[in-house]
This record gives structure tokens, sequence and C-alpha cells, in this order.
């Protein structure tokens, strides 16, 4: 009985271990299967979470069987066709309606590859036969043409540009507003032809330009280097009277010829140019108030300027000095001055215009009333009773009527000198009155032989009459 049980138990132990191996075997497979499942569950999460962040439902879009893109919702792609509806109708002047072949399904995209609204109507116009894109010059505001490529527009506002360029060039612009956008048209409407472009901004036109006074400048040279009167130089700019009038950097406007598209270009120049001596006075009294001489002659210097000039069409608008180095100091000239009161029928030499207006008549020979006849002032036309003064300091020696002249004031101004100022409508002095320079002496008319409301003016030196212009500023 022992033998057989000890020959049992070896046999049942033997049995238990393989029963425990196996489940000992069993939970280490248990735990291998779990991982897997985790991992293969983690996977399928892990795509369709990525699918749902860069993946959303839309409709695809097709238009005339060609796929463009894809929108959020049935929604937007009927806004869009009704807006594209409302501005082709606009761009035709009448009423329109979609009638290309557009069609969505769904369709799953990348979010970032959804069409803009912007996108699609592009789409949209592209199949509309009736209109058609094109590329829109307008300057100033007002619409000049249109082409089919913008490279065409660059091309001629380039060549334009170019003729004002140099090397020392640093900016270039145009004077005017221009635009150039893509809009679209009705399909009838013509491209403009690129000749015509150049032709009709390059043309020359009428228009006003500031000018900077230089040194040096008068009226006259300013107004004659724009094809102005000095009158219309005057009309234009108020308060404009004489050349003490004028001061360098003064901003003047102007009318000049010009093309129609303005070139200003910006070029860094560098140059020398003279320092004036400056002038130091000494008071004399033995010499009369506006009287001077020259004591001691100084020499001017000379200075080296870095600038930036800017250009209008080629011709010099305004300068800002950016660098200056002087090369030669200046040396001062000594000048004495006059101090001593001068009588009061002694005018100070300097002449001013005696009236505002047009001048209508020079000095010199002249065809009127029917002949030749030598024109001995000027006339300065005005209205009716507008004021008349002197021309310079002096003493009134005749106030009355005389012959052509009609009604007549003289002013004596010494030294020899005396001013007429003639066809006048009433006087505001007499004989023997002292005036000073600018004071009203006359109202205007046309007394005597006049043509018009004007006032004849007269410079004689000792008893020659001289052309006024080369007394007045």
């Amino acid at each position: 009985m022992t033998k057989l049980l000890s020959k049992a138990v070896p046999t049942m132990q033997t049995k238990l271990f393989r029963i425990t191996a196996y489940h000992h075997n069993l939970r280490l497979r248990r735990p291998v299967l779990s991982v897997l499942s985790f991992l293969a569950l983690s996977l399928l999460i892990g795509a369709t979470t990525v699918f749902a962040v860069l993946y959303t439902p839309c409709r695809a879009v097709t238009v005339e069987g060609q796929l463009v893109g894809a929108v959020a919702s049935a929604q937007v792609l009927e806004r869009s066709i009704t807006q594209v509806e409302e501005e082709v109708s606009d761009i035709l002047g009448e009423a329109y309606t979609f009638h290309s072949n557009v069609e969505d399904t769904l369709a799953f995209h990348r979010k970032d590859d959804i069409m803009t609204n912007a996108y699609l109507s592009e789409a949209l116009y592209a199949s509309v036969a009736e209109i058609k894109p094109a590329y829109i010059l307008a300057m100033d505001g007002e619409t000049v043409g249109l082409v089919k490529e913008q490279t065409m527009l660059s091309g001629v506002l380039d060549q334009i540009k170019e003729v004002y360029v140099t090397r020392e060039t640093q900016e270039v612009f145009f004077a005017n507003d221009i635009r150039v956008s893509r809009e679209y048209v009705p399909e009838v409407n013509e491209y403009t032809d690129i000749d015509f472009f150049v032709s009709y901004l390059q043309e020359g036109v009428v228009t006003e330009v500031v000018y900077e006074v230089q040194q040096g400048d008068t009226i006259r040279s300013i107004a004659s280097a724009h094809n102005m009167t000095t009158g219309q130089l005057k009309k234009t700019n108020e308060g404009l009277y004489n050349d003490t009038d004028l001061f360098k950097g003064q901003l003047l406007k102007t009318e000049s010829i010009v093309p129609r598209l303005s070139v200003c270009t910006v070029d860094r120049i560098s140059y020398t140019e003279e320092i004036p001596s400056p002038i130091r006075n000494v008071e004399d009294a033995t010499m009369y108030e506006g009287e001077t001489k020259v004591i001691e002659q100084g020499t001017d210097g000379r200075q080296f300027l870095i600038a930036n000039r800017t250009y209008f069409n080629g011709e010099t608008l305004t300068e800002e000095v950016l660098q200056s180095d002087v090369l030669l100091e200046p040396v001062e000239t000594v000048m004495a001055v006059g101090t001593k009161e001068k009588p009061l029928d002694f005018g100070t030499g300097d002449m001013q215009w005696p009236a505002k207006g047009t001048v209508l008549s020079e000095y010199g020979y002249r065809y009127i009333f029917g002949s030749n006849s030598f024109h001995s002032g000027i006339d300065i036309a005005a209205s009716r009773g507008d004021t008349i003064m002197a021309a310079d300091r002096g003493k009134v020696i005749f106030t009355g009527y005389k012959g052509s002249y009609g009604n007549l004031v003289i002013v004596d101004h010494g030294k020899g000198i005396t001013t007429y100022y003639a066809h006048c409508e009433n006087f505001c002095v007499s004989e023997g009155d002292h005036v000073e320079k600018g004071q009203k002496i006359a109202t205007m008319g046309s007394t005597g032989r006049a043509s018009g409301v004007h006032v004849h003016f007269e410079v004689n030196v000792n008893k020659q009459k001289l052309n006024p212009r080369d007394f007045l500023p």
C-alpha cells in the first residue's frame, strides 16, 4: 500500500506541476494579446482623430464638368452664385441669371483646401461668357483704357519713367495718381491699343505747376520761363505785385505745358557754388538815405554741396542740401550807407508799380489808332476807380487835364527824375503836395486819348522818356 502510494504521489505532483505551468503560460500570454489589441485600437482612434482634425465633410464643386474645388456647404455655393449674378448684372447693365452647369456633391477634403469666397467667385466668373477679365489703367480717378495683360501696362509706364532716369537717380515716381486694377468688363468691350496709351499719356497739356523761387529770379523771368505774362503770374499768386515780394525758396503757382502723365525724379547730386561776399554796412552821415558806396570790395567764397534735387519732367523743382563743405571762405565787403535825410522831393531811388493790374501795352513802337507810333510808357489796366499810387517819394508838380494824357499827375523825385500818371478819373493830391512811395494819388479812369480804363505810366530823366521797366522791380 505504501509502495503504491509512493509511486502514485510523484505522478500527481507531475500533473499538478504541468497544470500549474499551463496556467502560468496562460498568464504570460494574456498580457501580450491585450497590448496588441490596445495598440491596434489606439492606432484606429489616432487615425480617426487625425482624419477628423485634417478633413471635413464638404461639397465638391464642378463647373461645366470641371472640378474647381470644395466649399463648406451647398448654402455657401448658393450665396456665391447669387453674389456673382448681382455683380455680373452691374457689369452688363442688365439683369443676369447664372446659366452655367454647376454641380456639388458630398466629399471629404482637407480643411485647408476649402475654397475661399474669392476663389469660388473667380471660378464662377470665368464660366460667364458675357464678361472677360481686364487690367484697367486709371489716372487721377479717370479711366484711360484697358488691356488683357498687366505686363502691357507695366511696359508703357516703365518706358515713360525711363526717359528721366539717370545714374544719379535715387527715386522715380509719377506726379499723377496712377492705379492699375483687375476687373471684369463686358465681353463686347474692346481692349485699348498700346500706342494710344503712349500718345495719350505723353500728350502735352496746360497744367498748374509749383515753382520754387531761386536767387536772382524776377517776376518777368519766372513768367517768361513758364510761357506766362507777368499779369497772369501775379493773378495766379495772391499778394505778388513786384520783385520785392519774391524770396528764395518761395513756392509760386505757375502754368506750363507738361505731359499728361508727369514724372518726378530725385537725384543725388554734388557740385560747387559761390558763397556771396557778406556785406558789412557802415553808416555815413554825408550821404543821403538810400545811397551806398563800396569802401572795401570783398571776394566770394566757394563751397562743395551734396543734395537731393527733385525734378518735374526733367525740370528742377526743389532741392534739399544734405552736406556742405566750405572750400574757400568769403571775404566781407564794407559798404557805406547814407543816413542823411533826403529832402521831401527826393525819391528813394527804388520805384514800385503804380497800380495793380495787367500790362496792356509796353514802352516802344506800336500800331494803334490806325498808325505806327512811339509809346512813351506802359499801360496798366484795371477797373475804373482803382487806386493809382506814387511810384516813389516826391513832390506833386502838376495835376490837371493835358491833351491826350487826359487827367494827369506829375511827380518830381529830384535829380531830374519825374513820373507821369495819365488818364486818371479823379485826383487825390494837389500841386505842391509831398507824397510818399505807395501813397494814393489818383483813381484809374479813361480820360484823354484812351481805348479803355488804364493808367499810362512814364518815367522821365532830365526830360528824356525812358523805359519804365528799367526802374520797376
